[in-house]
Formats: C-alpha cells, sequence, structure tokens
C-alpha cells in the first residue's frame, strides 16, 4: 500500500503517522486529502503534530544519547559540524528552519541535541517551525486538490488536462526538493572549502 492509497483508508491518523514517518509527501497528500471529505483544520493538526513529534524524538535522541550516536554517524560528520556552527550562531533559526533543508530531516534534529541546545527552546522553537512547515505543505497540497477537482468538474471525461495539471503541480513541487538539495550541498562544499583554507 502506497503512502496516498494509505491516508484514503486510514485518513487523520495517516497523515499523523506519515508526517513522523515520511515528511512533505505525506503533508500534501494530505492537505489534497482535504477535498475529499477530511476537515482542512484537523489536517493541518495531524501535520503539525506528526513533525513536531518526530523532531523532538530525534532531538532527544541526539541530546541524551549523542556520543554513542556519533560513532554510527562517522560519514554524516561534516554535516553534524556544519549545523553546530550554524546552531551556535543561530540556534532559534535554525531549529525553526532546518526542517526545509532536503536531507537534514533526520540528521537537523538530532544534531541539534548533540550541540547541547536547551530542552525547552527547542520545544518551543521546534512547535513553531512546525506550525510554519504543516501550513505551508498542507496548502500547497489542498491547493492542487481543489485546482484538480475544478478542472474535472470543468472538463468531465477529458483527462488530458487534469494529468497536464497534475504532473506540473508535483514537477513543481520536486523542483523546489531538488534546488533545497542542490544549495544545501553547494553551500556545504563552499563551507568545507573555506575552512579548509584556513
Amino acid at each position: 500500500m502506497d503512502i496516498s492509497s494509505f491516508i484514503q483508508h486510514y485518513g487523520y491518523i495517516a497523515v499523523l503517522l506519515g508526517c513522523i514517518l515520511e515528511g512533505e509527501t505525506a503533508a500534501v497528500l494530505g492537505g489534497m486529502a482535504a477535498n475529499t471529505g477530511l476537515e482542512l483544520p484537523k489536517l493541518y493538526l495531524m501535520a503539525f503534530a506528526g513533525a513536531w513529534l518526530c523532531d523532538s524524538i530525534l532531538f532527544l535522541v541526539g541530546h541524551y544519547y549523542g556520543p554513542t550516536i556519533l560513532k554510527y554517524l562517522s560519514k554524516y560528520q561534516d554535516r553534524i559540524d556544519k549545523i553546530e556552527r550554524i546552531i551556535h550562531k543561530h540556534d532559534m533559526l535554525a531549529i525553526i528552519g532546518l526542517r526545509f533543508l532536503y536531507g537534514l530531516r533526520t540528521i537537523g534534529p538530532m544534531s541539534i541535541g548533540i550541540a547541547g541546545v536547551n530542552s525547552v527552546r527547542f520545544i518551543i522553537c521546534n512547535a513553531v517551525g512546525s506550525a510554519l512547515w504543516s501550513a505551508i505543505f498542507v496548502t500547497i497540497g489542498y491547493s492542487a486538490g481543489k485546482i484538480f477537482e475544478e478542472q474535472l468538474h470543468k472538463i468531465g471525461t477529458n483527462l488530458l488536462p487534469i494529468l497536464i495539471i497534475a504532473v506540473f503541480v508535483f514537477s513543481i513541487f520536486f523542483i523546489i526538493r531538488i534546488l533545497i538539495s542542490k544549495y544545501t550541498r553547494r553551500s556545504h562544499k563552499t563551507n568545507k572549502s573555506a575552512l579548509e583554507h584556513k
């Protein structure tokens, strides 16, 4: 069963679990599901809770088991060091913003925990970041689903324009993710090069 079918069958709980285990895709599909009978405010709440729980658990793992975990994360050491440097300069912005950077969903909150950020501070900032994240991605899904539904009523059985719209919307979504990923890697290489020349 794919994530879309899972959400159709299990509704709000599927969105909650999907946002804990997967992330953006579950939030977007959850937003689309608001056009099929699920309530949008509850979907925002489930996406928020899933994002907040996931990052809070990863933070606590890093916070309490940091030295042990680092032994198994040696290939991510450069990334962890970079995150720690960002945290020491702008900890609140890092906690709120790291979830939006592709490839840092797991390692980001753990690195914040390893860096020794205050737990209460993290919980509050994580709530702000989770609220922004859920609002953005659930709204993207809801808007895409709304457009899809409106076009379906207009065109009836002619599915070609609908398929074009669906491909267009998801292409934009994945292009944004790819661009964020490239920017993150480029920034990482630049910082690494700068450190090597010091």
